[in-house]
């Protein structure tokens, strides 16, 4: 059904999304710190919102995998309760206005960094040119930090489509509408 079809879309986007947000720690965020290419203020500055983010959403992605373990039936993902997963998360979501809110002031962080340390600036371009070998989704810092920017309309578009494929009687219809405000 398209109901199935949305919900699939949720699960398989969030694990994507996810996968993108562990990528950047992993190839961005601790090198950075690690070697300490710019100072710990900066560096906390500019990461620490994001690292939060990429907590909160591996925690979501773990209650989705439990919730697609309980409910679904192979392809059939009617019993699956996405609307009780996000409504039980609708608090943290919130740490995303704060991201979206410095996410401009991130990006001239990162343009001055790259200014005014070389090093910093070799290893942004190294770490690119090794992801483009890779053939990577993203390549760049920039195309990993704005994910989250996008992604809160990316879940408003999907759950206002899942509510118009779920009928009224469903357990779950009343969760999404929740989850909508």
């Amino acid at each position: 059904t398209e109901r199935d079809a949305i919900v699939r879309e949720i699960f398989e986007t969030e694990k994507t999304y996810v996968d993108g947000l562990r990528q950047l720690s992993t190839l961005y965020i601790k090198p950075t710190i690690a070697r300490g290419l710019i100072k710990k203020d900066v560096a906390v500055r500019l990461f620490s919102d994001i690292e939060i983010i990429r907590n909160l959403n591996e925690q979501f992605l773990g209650d989705l995998e439990q919730e697609f373990a309980r409910a679904s039936k192979g392809e059939d993902y009617n019993d699956v309760l996405v609307g009780k997963v996000f409504s039980q998360r609708v608090q943290t979501f919130r740490m995303y206005v704060v991201y979206v809110n410095h996410y401009f002031v991130s990006r001239e962080i990162i343009k001055k960094q790259v200014q005014s340390s070389p090093e910093f600036a070799n290893f942004l371009r190294e770490t690119k040119e090794q992801l483009k070998q890779q053939r990577a989704r993203n390549i760049e810092i920039g195309g990993f930090l704005i994910e989250p920017v996008q992604r809160l309309p990316r879940y408003k578009l999907l759950l206002d489509n899942l509510v118009k494929k779920t009928d009224q009687s469903h357990p779950d219809y009343e969760a999404l509408n929740y989850s909508m405000d």
